[in-house]
């Protein structure tokens, strides 16, 4: 039979284990105190990262939009730029054309007809420009063999066409074919080239060499 522990034994037993419950209530504490800390330092963690790739979204979408408003810009550039040498060389043409209106006139020679560009969207270019097939034929292959050599690009829609190129072509176009001269703006010229390009991107698109619709380049063939 166990000896009965005396009252002094069992006051000194319950006093070292109310000192042991203190000590572990005491590290339990700190340990819940510092999982709350280390909980609100993830929360704070997390909600800066959070802000962090706020920013940098906004930051790409600032830059999206700096460089397509950019490309826009040169773009509007460089139409603006072919419009004024179209408007240019429209006016040579016109200068010329009034010269030698001029000097037919002081030498009694009847004035040329000019012939202006058809209003309708599609039209037929030779019948258009009033000439017989063979007539036509030779202009063509000559405007074909000029449209390679000012270096026009094929992939690139009619109006985006360097300016300086453009006015060559139109200039080495009416030295080969004079007859050229009688058409206003140049608009037969521009027809026949601008039908060969887009003949040219069909072509290249058939053969996979290019994207049905390659980015930045010309999206309708029109």
């Amino acid at each position: 039979m166990a000896p009965v522990a005396t009252k002094a034994q069992l006051q000194k037993q319950v006093k070292e284990l109310t000192l042991q419950l203190g000590t572990l209530q005491t590290a339990n504490g700190e340990r819940n105190s510092h999982i709350t800390a280390l909980m609100e330092m993830q929360d704070r963690l997390t909600a800066q990262l959070h802000d962090a790739e706020a920013r940098a979204t906004a930051a790409q979408t600032e830059a999206a939009a700096a460089i397509n408003a950019t490309a826009a810009a040169a773009a509007a550039a460089a139409a603006a730029a072919a419009a004024a040498a179209a408007a240019a060389a429209a006016a040579a043409a016109a200068a010329a054309a009034a010269a030698a209106a001029a000097a037919a006139a002081a030498a009694g020679v009847p004035p040329v007809e000019l012939v202006p560009k058809p209003k309708t969207y599609k039209f037929n270019i030779r019948r258009e420009m009033r000439v017989t097939y063979e007539e036509f034929c030779a202009i063509r292959a000559t405007i074909h063999t000029l449209v390679k050599s000012t270096q026009l690009s094929w992939r690139e829609d009619f109006r985006r066409q360097d300016p300086a190129a453009l006015a060559l072509l139109f200039k080495s176009a009416r030295k080969e074919h004079p007859i050229l001269r009688n058409y206003t703006n140049n608009w037969a010229t521009a027809a026949i080239a601008k039908t060969y390009m887009q003949n040219m991107r069909k072509h290249a698109r058939r053969q996979g060499y290019i994207p049905r619709y390659q980015p930045g380049n010309a999206r309708n063939d029109q």
